[in-house]
């Protein structure tokens, strides 16, 4: 059967199976039946799964000959993707801060595996991620892909105050102050 990395298919669900038939003995030609109708020595392009053959040569006092295999394929590449949360329910600690982190896990397909990250970044696991969205591309060894669900880098809303100027305001009704000659205080605790 083929060969790719321990399995017979390269990828879950994919058809690019073959058996290499050899047949020695008997009296050329020889008649020969798959299980899945093919009608040729060899076959290709083919599922996992369960597969025989009958193979009858030119001499009507043998009894024809029967063999069976069986393909296999690696299972469904499986992506979880967990980012941690802060005391304050976010995944970054305060807004504006680059220290999110989201811990990876891989698993079925056939190891080793690369990563590649929506923003590039070919770790698996990361840290120091500001907010936004995060997909993890994943291809194992045999070449086949599998890609993460976005998983959403989440930060609390601004606290502090900022300064962008005063376009577009009327300073007779939008001031900091009092409209008499009184002191204004501000006090902090």
């Amino acid at each position: 059967p083929s060969n790719y990395n321990g399995f017979n298919i390269s990828c879950f669900g994919k058809s690019d199976g073959s058996i290499d038939l050899t047949i020695t003995g008997g009296t050329p030609p020889y008649t020969i039946e798959w299980s899945n109708s093919a009608t040729t020595e060899d076959i290709s392009d083919v599922p996992s799964g369960y597969y025989s053959v009958r193979v009858d040569d030119s001499d009507l006092l043998t009894d024809p000959v029967e063999a069976e295999i069986t393909l296999i394929e690696p299972r469904l590449i499986e992506i979880d993707l967990d980012a941690y949360k802060y005391p304050n329910d976010f995944n970054i600690s305060l807004y504006g801060a680059c220290n999110g982190s989201i811990i990876s896990i891989v698993e079925e397909g056939v190891s080793p595996y690369t990563f590649t990250w929506s923003d590039g970044i070919t770790t698996l696991n990361r840290t120091s991620l500001c907010a936004g969205e995060y997909i993890l591309l994943v291809i194992d060894e045999n070449g086949c892909e599998a890609k993460s669900d976005p998983i959403r880098i989440n930060q609390p809303e601004r606290s502090d105050w900022q300064m962008t100027g005063n376009v577009n305001t009327d300073p007779n009704t939008h001031f900091i102050g009092t409209s008499d000659n009184t002191d204004m205080v501000f006090k902090t605790n």
